[in-house]
């Protein structure tokens, strides 16, 4: 079988570019249409991730505001521990001092008063001695003990020999009461 081809060469040239344009509208048409399902999917993706983004920030604000109660909590927590802790470092076991002085004070003297202020840190005793000797040993004890400085003693302390109302009083060292025991 043999082909014959009498189209004229101009018509030939027409066909040619008719076909190339039908082929390059199907290839532009399937390009939009490929382009229209690429933006609308990623449209739909950025909806999506603006939505889950969203989310993200709420529960962002969420913890933050959550931390913030604690935060708030942990700093009133703080302020009371310093503060307890300044009132334990500056708490006197006035016992000891007592202890320290009942240690001190001889058989025969009985203290009737006993006057302490803590600042400055000063000690008022009061009582009763039975003897001067007494009385003056349990003035030297004071003076030999690092806790009592700069002790009063007024002379008339010792002006009777028996049964004598004495009045002493001194400074205090506390910090110094805490290792003397």
């Amino acid at each position: 079988m043999l082909k014959l081809n009498l189209i004229p060469q101009q018509l030939k040239k027409e066909l040619k570019l008719k076909r190339i344009y039908k082929i390059l509208k199907k290839m532009s048409s399937f390009i939009i249409i490929a382009m229209v399902i690429i933006a609308i999917t990623l449209l739909i993706a950025k909806l999506i991730m603006q939505n889950h983004f969203n989310k993200i920030i709420e529960q962002g604000a969420l913890i933050t505001k959550s931390s913030q109660s604690y935060n708030a909590e942990a700093r009133d927590i703080n302020f009371q521990i310093s503060q307890i802790s300044q009132i334990q470092n500056e708490f006197t076991e006035w016992s000891l001092l007592l202890e320290n002085l009942a240690a001190k004070t001889p058989e025969d003297i009985s203290l009737s008063n006993v006057k302490i202020s803590g600042d400055p840190s000063l000690i008022s005793i009061k009582g009763l001695a039975g003897s001067r000797d007494n009385l003056l040993l349990f003035k030297k004890s004071l003076e030999d003990s690092p806790v009592y400085s700069d002790i009063k003693f007024p002379l008339q302390n010792i002006m009777q020999k028996e049964n004598i109302n004495f009045e002493i009083s001194a400074s205090l060292n506390l910090p110094v009461l805490k290792d003397v025991k």
